[in-house]
């Protein structure tokens, strides 16, 4: 577990360093995870991304991944939890899950990589990494 911000910068770095949260601007580093979120349904989660998301062995963009639980947020979040204007708290979710190591990020065009201006939302691909933990 460890601020969001710094996570994503290592994650897309070429030579990762060691990265000092970010301490005021992300839920994880203020403490708000709980109250970011709200309350989500675990089940739903993986049922929208089993029959929504990850769909014929596709594997979605970044937007795309977003969108579908922001279409079904109203079976996703707790009925006192449901984001309507905000939508951080989906936002929240998806972020939760990278560190989690239950999604992966890649960039659909690898020249894009190393110049933040040509790289967007649009680029990024949402993945389900293959498991290393073995069990017997």
């Amino acid at each position: 577990d460890e601020c969001y911000h710094s996570y994503i910068e290592r994650y897309f770095e070429t030579d990762p360093e060691e990265k000092e949260g970010c301490g005021l601007y992300c839920s994880f580093c203020t403490g708000e995870v709980k109250e970011f979120t709200g309350r989500f349904y675990k089940d739903e989660l993986v049922s929208i991304n089993t029959m929504d998301v990850f769909t014929n062995g596709i594997n979605p963009k970044y937007r795309c991944f977003i969108k579908a639980m922001k279409a079904k947020k109203d079976i996703l979040f707790h009925k006192e939890d449901i984001p309507s204007v905000r939508m951080g708290p989906i936002h929240a979710i998806a972020l939760q899950l990278l560190p989690k190591g239950i999604i992966s990020f890649s960039i659909s065009d690898k020249t894009r990589i190393g110049d933040e201006t040509k790289l967007n939302d649009n680029h990024v691909i949402v993945t389900l990494p293959v498991s290393k933990n073995t069990r017997g």
